[in-house]
């Protein structure tokens, strides 16, 4: 998965870079919440490639070697303690297995208590070191556990133990937490389009433009609610089906490996805000640059047309604006 991981890499940075390189994005608070879960994805994503090369040139392996007992059964062991293997699998496991479910959550409240009316940019902060220090926390029990109790000093902790699930159990909750706010926004966004189409003369072409943009919004936020952790929670191992374990573990890596890239996507690339104003940096530019420049019309209108989607809370009946998806102003929802 080194491609996807590379890829990620990538335009992670570019996200960062807009969002924290424009001053008019950097003032919004809902933006430093996102430069934190591109910070977290992309250090996944540069652990994961140093691990992939560390395996790839044998560094885990090299200094193991095998005992067997009497009752003729092999226990493998490393030949030191290997203390910055254990380190690196503490590193790996802090930040892929736990900082990452943290913040995917810490998003998913952030936006059902904004359409619910009662986000404010003071809970931001709270949100941000929750998403840093809870995992840290829970990180530093299930190690310090580990090592006092289960005195596998000679392993380099790649093999489960069951002390893991002091870290483990916590994510599994956050991935169930999170796969019913997705549920909660789907069905408010169901509401919204039955609101918008009830006036509205049901032909085929507009039942299929109202299915198709649910259909859109629905998909936007697989990866932003960190769905596909919820469907992969269930183990393949007692199936003993070798093509559906394969199958389960392709699926998952390769959707956890450009769930970075595609977050950073959404909140960038196809966000009207930040298109908003890398045009008029670029119209900036260029007026500064040349002189001759003039804003052609359909420039000019276009950037006009980048206007925030607003969503309505149903209960509150007040406007909230979140960064936006362009063109389907009526339905679609932006974080």
């Amino acid at each position: 998965m080194t491609c996807a991981n590379g890829l990620s890499v990538i335009f992670l940075i570019i996200g960062i870079f807009i969002l924290l390189g424009n001053s008019r994005l950097r003032q919004y608070s809902r933006n430093i919440l996102h430069v934190n879960i591109f910070l977290v994805f992309l250090i996944r994503s540069i652990t994961q490639l140093i691990a992939e090369i560390f395996m790839d040139k044998g560094y885990f392996t090299h200094n193991v070697f095998q005992r067997t007992d009497v009752c003729n059964r092999t226990t493998i062991y490393f030949k030191h303690h290997l203390v910055d293997c254990k380190l690196f699998v503490v590193f790996i496991n802090y930040i892929s297995s736990s900082v990452v479910h943290w913040f995917v959550f810490c998003e998913a409240l952030y936006l059902y208590r904004l359409l619910r009316a009662k986000a404010s940019k003071d809970q931001i902060r709270w949100y941000i070191i929750t998403g840093w220090l809870a995992p840290l926390c829970l990180t530093i029990i299930t190690y310090t556990t580990r090592f006092l109790l289960k005195k596998d000093l000679h392993s380099c902790w790649f093999e489960p133990s069951i002390y893991d699930w002091i870290l483990h159990g916590p994510n599994v909750i956050l991935q169930i937490l999170n796969f019913l706010i997705f549920a909660y926004v789907c069905i408010l966004l169901v509401r919204k389009l039955n609101k918008t189409y009830q006036t509205a003369t049901f032909s085929e072409h507009r039942r299929f433009a109202k299915y198709s943009r649910l259909a859109r919004s629905t998909l936007i936020l697989l990866p932003l609610f960190g769905v596909h952790y919820f469907l992969f929670l269930w183990n393949t191992k007692p199936l003993l089906i070798s093509n559906v374990i394969l199958i389960h573990l392709t699926v998952h890596t390769i959707s956890s490996s450009l769930q970075g890239s595609m977050v950073a996507l959404i909140y960038t690339v196809v966000n009207c805000e930040v298109q908003r104003e890398i045009l008029r940096n670029i119209d900036r530019c260029l007026m500064r640059h040349c002189p001759s420049w003039e804003q052609p019309n359909l420039f000019r209108d276009y950037i006009n047309k980048l206007e925030d989607v607003r969503l309505y809370s149903i209960d509150y009946q007040k406007r909230v604006s979140i960064p936006n998806l362009c063109r389907y102003a009526e339905t679609n929802i932006v974080i």
